[in-house]
């Protein structure tokens, strides 16, 4: 299963093929998208909603772009206030500071992202973050992470750092303040060391992988139009990042050729629910099945690191999870409410 974190399926660039490249991101095993609601301007927060409401495996944004900035008015608040309560909506964003083109004047940015964060706050969800700086600068780094830490990150809500361009130590920053570092298709592009320096630190639970369709696709697709399918080649490049980087995690836990998907579906007694692009995880024990570390768009149960292991185990919600190379794998539980299906499967 492979998880793009943003897309914009609203652009243009797809008109005369949107469906089939939708289809061809689920044959490529997308299982989990979030397509973001900026459209050309404030009056198509909206745009991405259809697609939620159509396809149950993806979920949507809404917000008004940096570059559009200038064109928010009350009334686009009002609007995306109601917005933001539609079901399939669980993001705001994406949102931030854009120094390099300047569409809009940079005390305006400002003052749109403030006023996005507020309505963020209030409707609990998270945010996805754009920040470009002026070319051989930090400038927009520099504001954007001061307002995060003045006006954010006290709400515990935590965010994407979407396409992640940055240094080593704004990715340092962005996790210190709760964010997900989300990495697209430049990371392959031979001139992006930093970006892949940040790949090669981030600890394995707290990073995405994302298209930015239709843009940004990643090598061997460079110069093409991108789209959601390309995040498996992403997810690649990514993997072989992380084996070379000396630790021994990955090959550790995913011997090469693998793939693998873990669905967790709700609902435990305690009602304590962690949500991430759509997925939804409840359990009645917060230690035993509340932390989940994304592989590539893959998951797997941190706690135990066990998900490439012909092992057996209980936690201490008392379930006893059986994994097997060959067949599904089950959760099999008491609790008739509360459910896990996963397959783990050799090859590609």
């Amino acid at each position: 299963m492979f998880l793009d974190s943003h897309a914009h399926l609203d652009g243009r660039q797809f008109a005369s093929d949107r469906e089939a490249v939708i289809q061809r991101a689920y044959d490529a095993g997308v299982r989990a998208l979030l397509a973001i609601g900026n459209g050309d301007g404030p009056d198509e927060m909206g745009c991405a909603i259809p697609f939620a409401e159509r396809y149950p495996w993806i979920w949507a944004s809404v917000g008004v772009h940096p570059h559009e900035a200038r064109l928010l008015t009350s009334g686009h608040l009002s609007e995306m206030e109601r917005l933001a309560c539609h079901p399939r909506v669980i993001a705001i964003g994406e949102i931030g500071l854009d120094y390099h083109y300047d569409h809009s004047p940079r005390e305006v940015q400002q003052c749109v992202f403030r006023q996005q964060l507020e309505l963020a706050a209030a409707a609990k969800l998270p945010i996805l973050i754009h920040c470009r700086p002026s070319q051989n600068s930090s400038n927009a780094w520099d504001d954007l992470l001061g307002i995060v830490r003045e006006q954010w990150s006290g709400t515990g809500l935590g965010g994407v750092m979407h396409c992640f361009t940055g240094e080593l130590a704004q990715a340092r920053a962005s996790l210190d303040l709760g964010f997900v570092l989300s990495f697209a298709g430049n990371l392959s592009y031979p001139k992006a060391q930093n970006i892949r320096e940040a790949a090669e630190m981030v600890p394995l639970d707290r990073f995405f992988l994302e298209t930015d369709c239709p843009y940004l696709a990643p090598i061997p697709h460079r110069g093409k139009r991108n789209e959601p399918a390309f995040v498996v080649e992403t997810t690649r490049y990514f993997a072989g990042l992380r084996r070379r980087d000396g630790a021994g995690e990955l090959p550790r836990l995913f011997p090469a050729p693998t793939r693998a998907s873990l669905i967790c579906v709700e609902r435990g007694p305690s009602k304590r629910a962690f949500r991430l692009l759509g997925w939804t995880i409840t359990t009645g024990v917060p230690d035993a099945c509340a932390s989940f570390s994304g592989f590539a768009g893959l998951i797997w149960s941190a706690r135990s690191s066990q998900l490439l292991r012909c092992s057996a185990r209980s936690d201490t919600c008392g379930r006893t999870v059986r994994w097997n190379y060959r067949s599904d794998l089950r959760c099999h539980t008491s609790r008739a409410q509360t459910f896990w299906l996963a397959w783990c499967r050799r090859g590609r």
